[in-house]
């Protein structure tokens, strides 16, 4: 954490702010990720429909 925060002395009370940042890209990512891998799974089921028939 302190060594994004490296050129600021006061590094203790920056950190917060980076860990907030950090939980909301974690956060954003996990949902970003979520529906990707829920897109990912409807095609699969939709390509698996469409092969089957076959």
């Amino acid at each position: 954490m302190c060594l994004l925060n490296a050129p600021y002395p006061n590094c203790r009370s920056k950190n917060r702010g980076t860990q907030n940042f950090e939980l909301l890209h974690n956060g954003l990512l996990t949902l970003f990720l979520d529906d990707y891998h829920a897109l990912y799974l409807r095609s699969y089921n939709l390509g698996l429909i469409v092969v089957s028939p076959q």
